[in-house]
């Protein structure tokens, strides 16, 4: 299966492919190819293919759609079912299905079921807001390539030309599946020009298509702008996703990390000059931590580190995956083992759990607990710092219900730090249930402080040696080594 989209020109961006590629990947189980055509890939997801645009062409906006069927420019479009998604649908459920409406040889589009009457003979009732086909559908641009100055002077979009002038190669997806948020379901739930039309919801469709969006205008407003996702975010992301959680504007981020690696500048000198500039994108912890390791000569680069993407990627992971499978309350008491500056970890958490009372981290670090308690002194819930080695039985182990250790390649394997410590275990058939053990670690064996590096993810479990394992899995790091992480009970 390939999956496709078209992102031209500047109104979309990357942030709407990287959407359009969650909600396909939440919603379609099977392997798939996700190819992306555009001249302008920048910050796209590293799983999305890319297929560059041949600017030659000269088209604009929905006209780029036509070139998925141009066999010269890209040959895999006659190859294997496909399906093409505007970037401004939303999918609501699993579109597995669609693979029954591609026809060999043949395009199927959306019909516009809420449509009643075409206002001039150009109109129609389809739309190409999603279309999914079959083998060889070339015809379509040869038909377009043609003469392609008379059809983009005659029609509106590509919607009235697929339909006027290759009405024979194309078919519709059926009734029920596709609605629009503006124009509604059928003809009898559909928008009205006079007065006020609410958007449309019907949950149970497959796909929410967003026809009109930031087009048409009346009474000096867009009929359909960015309020009508609104109530439709928990498709695409969960609802502690929607902040950066690092606490800095990732393009100030990008250029510290250039300035203090790729280059020799003085970091106390450099912060001085840029104050002006970048204080004001990143919270004041953040920028206090910063100026303060700056002053005593500490490691910056070690603490920008921490909010790389890499970093963020990893714990959000993490919280992700212990979402997944909290079998019983969510965790109110959390420790971290080794937990050096705690950020992302602590705004991640809170934001993903309701209700957590206190996060303890501990480690022998204590210039790392110092930063710890500036990053995170507003946070809703008590950060206690206890400096300690985490084979030290500490007070609060009963009392914990999710204990993390996103370090354990700097300590001795999970058995070994629990032997004398005292949580909760599934045996003692405790209310709350088990403590809830997360770890990570990874292949990096050449670093020199790594005593405990694992080759994959069955090594970590097997090290870890759980009564119960919930999870286990890898990460990919960018520079081509892995991250390893599993979760369970004792």
């Amino acid at each position: 299966m390939i999956i496709s989209c078209v992102k031209w020109g500047d109104k979309f961006n990357h942030e709407h492919v990287n959407r359009l590629y969650e909600m396909c990947m939440r919603n379609y189980t099977k392997e798939f190819r996700f190819i992306c055509h555009t001249e302008d890939p920048t910050y796209l997801h590293e799983d999305i293919e890319v297929q560059p645009l041949n600017q030659e062409l000269d088209l604009e906006k929905w006209w780029w759609k036509l070139t998925l069927f141009n066999e010269y420019d890209w040959r895999l479009g006659k190859e294997g079912v496909h399906i093409f998604f505007d970037l401004d649908v939303v999918i609501q459920n699993n579109f597995e299905h669609f693979e029954e409406y591609a026809i060999d040889g043949k395009m199927s589009m959306v019909k516009a079921f809420w449509k009643t009457n075409n206002s001039d003979k150009f109109d129609m009732d389809h739309n190409s807001s999603v279309m999914i086909w079959k083998g060889d559908c070339s015809y379509l641009w040869r038909k377009f390539n043609k003469d392609p100055e008379v059809h983009l002077f005659k029609y509106n979009g590509i919607d009235g030309f697929l339909y006027h002038e290759c009405h024979e190669h194309i078919t519709t997806i059926p009734k029920g599946q596709v609605y629009s948020r503006l124009f509604g379901i059928d003809k009898d739930n559909r928008f009205e020009y006079k007065g006020e039309s609410p958007y449309f919801n019907e949950p149970d469709y497959t796909v929410c298509i967003f026809n009109g969006w930031k087009r048409d205008i009346q009474d000096g407003k867009y009929l359909l702008d960015d309020d009508g996702y609104e109530g439709f975010e928990h498709y695409w992301e969960k609802s502690w996703w929607r902040d950066n959680h690092t606490g800095i504007d990732r393009d100030v981020w990008l250029m510290l990390w250039r300035a203090f690696t790729e280059n020799s500048y003085d970091i106390k000198d450099f912060l001085s000059l840029a104050q002006p500039v970048i204080e004001d994108k990143m919270t004041k912890g953040l920028w206090r931590s910063m100026w303060d390791l700056s002053k005593e000569d500490g490691d910056v680069v070690h603490f920008l580190d921490s909010l790389s993407d890499n970093q963020w990627e990893s714990k959000k992971w993490l919280v992700d995956k212990i979402d997944d499978v909290m079998e019983k309350f969510p965790p109110s008491k959390i420790q971290l083992f080794g937990g050096w500056f705690a950020h992302p970890m602590c705004t991640l958490l809170t934001s993903a759990f309701d209700g957590i009372e206190w996060i303890e981290n501990t480690d022998l670090d204590e210039n790392a607990l110092h930063i710890c308690r500036n990053l995170n002194d507003n946070m809703p819930c008590d950060i206690i710092t206890t400096k300690a080695n985490v084979l030290k039985r500490g007070d609060r182990d009963w009392d914990t219900d999710l204990a993390i250790n996103t370090s354990s390649e700097h300590m001795p394997p999970l058995p070994i730090i629990l032997a004398n410590r005292n949580f909760r275990k599934e045996k003692d058939d405790t209310v709350n249930g088990p403590t809830l053990f997360v770890v990570q670690s990874n292949n990096m064996f050449h670093v020199p402080d790594h005593i405990n590096c694992v080759k994959d993810e069955d090594e970590l479990v097997m090290m870890c040696d759980f009564t119960k394992v919930l999870y286990k899995g890898s990460l990919d790091m960018p520079n081509d080594y892995k991250r390893f992480m599993t979760i369970g009970y004792y």
